[in-house]
């Protein structure tokens, strides 16, 4: 199913075919903001499209959205379930980019919306948390907007670009 959020974007579940489309983003978004990400961009590059394929390809325990614009990835965010029988009640967001081009058109929020959506519909999950840089307050406000509250902040949680960088770490109770 695809929707057109603001912006003129369409959204749609990534399949395994969207992996070197996903993987160019990905390697943009970390080399663009290192601290908001915990991999790196030398670690992505070496990633191979196979792998990209399993980490974004839908399953009982992940899915990722897009938002494209034609034929161009501008927009991810992903979510995976715990695999552990005792965490199974949980799952977390990552991956959250939005390319600069198209950012305070909505598109983060209607991907958000989306993959909140996707989360209440795996059988189980009854929370859905994320991390996110302490000084990224639109961000923040976001998450917020969907329900999201803070429950702790990790000090120093990522060091890059020569700095330490806190990490907030929010839930939101389905």
């Amino acid at each position: 199913m695809a929707d057109k959020p603001a912006g003129g974007c369409v959204l749609r579940a990534l399949e395994a075919a969207d992996a070197a489309a996903f993987q160019a983003l990905r390697l943009q978004a970390l080399r663009e903001h290192p601290a908001a990400f915990f991999a790196s961009p030398e670690e992505q590059a070496a990633m191979s499209i196979e792998i990209v394929a399993q980490s974004i390809g839908p399953s009982a325990q992940r899915w990722a959205i897009g938002a494209w614009q034609g034929e161009g990835l501008v927009a991810t965010m992903g979510l995976q379930r715990h695999l552990r029988f005792k965490l199974a009640h949980k799952a977390e967001v990552w991956g959250v980019y939005v390319a600069p081009t198209h950012r305070g058109q909505g598109i983060a929020h209607a991907m958000l919306a989306r993959t909140l959506t996707h989360a209440r519909s795996m059988p189980g999950v009854q929370q859905v948390h994320l991390g996110v840089l302490s000084s990224n307050h639109a961000a923040i406000a976001l998450y917020q907007r969907h329900g999201f509250v803070r429950y702790g902040v990790e000090p120093r949680c990522v060091y890059a670009a020569g700095a330490y960088h806190d990490e907030d770490w929010m839930v939101c109770m389905l």
